[in-house]
């Protein structure tokens, strides 16, 4: 069973609210061919299913597949459910959904349900590669670029790495400067590792975190990354790890 009571979670979940939101991460979860879960509290039952259309100007979507087959009555009951899936190191939680009524239910086939989006999502991206803490001494500036739906030009500092994205901290950006969001795909992410190697591709936002400071962390996934790209930013990311394994075995309070 699938717990929605504690939304104050000592893990770093996110509340996400936008139709635009919604629909970018049921749309990954499209892309990604995973299976999600859906959990009936009432009925203390679970099942699986999957995601087989996505409609952004209805914000609906099409659920296809139920196994075991009795969660297809659950809905047509118009039962409440929690539907969660994770994908690529990210948890999607979408609470407290159920079918149209039949009224308004479009024609389907027998095994297709029509959802309404959800009027939030829980997000949670889990890292499931090694991420390599940039050493303090080293400062390097991340330049990203985007043009919709305006054009962005924003600076930060990179705070840790790894082969599929990276955490920057922004520097304070010009007055007027558009601001992002979760889910924004940036079109440029560019930098310059210390071992002289350009990196440019695209990325998209997977979290923004306001420290009591008032810095503003972005989390990054790297998207359409080269192959050699990936070949150089895997070498770098040897040379921290080797760096953080060395440091550890000398350290005598380790």
């Amino acid at each position: 069973m699938i717990s929605f009571s504690d939304w104050d979670s000592s893990e770093k979940y996110q509340i996400l609210q936008t139709p635009q939101e919604i629909y970018r991460q049921l749309l990954a979860i499209y892309e990604s061919k995973k299976k999600v879960h859906l959990d009936f509290p009432s009925e203390n039952s679970s099942f699986s299913a999957t995601i087989s259309a996505i409609d952004h100007e209805t914000c609906h979507f099409t659920l296809s597949n139920i196994t075991p087959p009795r969660g297809e009555s659950l809905i047509k009951n118009n039962m409440t459910f929690n539907l969660k899936c994770t994908y690529h190191g990210i948890e999607v939680i979408c609470p407290h959904l159920s079918t149209l009524p039949s009224s308004l239910m479009p024609a389907t086939t027998a095994q297709d349900f029509l959802i309404p989006f959800p009027e939030k999502i829980r997000y949670l991206q889990r890292r499931n590669a090694y991420r390599a803490v940039i050493p303090a001494h080293t400062f390097i500036r991340v330049t990203l670029i985007t043009q919709k739906p305006e054009p962005v030009l924003l600076s930060g500092q990179l705070l840790d790495l790894s082969i599929t994205g990276c955490q920057l901290q922004l520097l304070p950006p010009p007055s007027g400067q558009p601001t992002l969001t979760v889910g924004d795909i940036l079109d440029h992410v560019q930098f310059i590792t210390p071992t002289d190697h350009s990196i440019d591709c695209q990325g998209e936002i997977r979290q923004i975190h306001t420290s009591k400071q008032q810095h503003i962390n972005i989390g990054i996934k790297f998207l359409q990354l080269s192959g050699i790209n990936q070949r150089y930013l895997q070498l770098y990311v040897n040379l921290l790890q080797r760096v953080a394994n060395r440091d550890d075995a000398t350290d005598p309070d380790a």
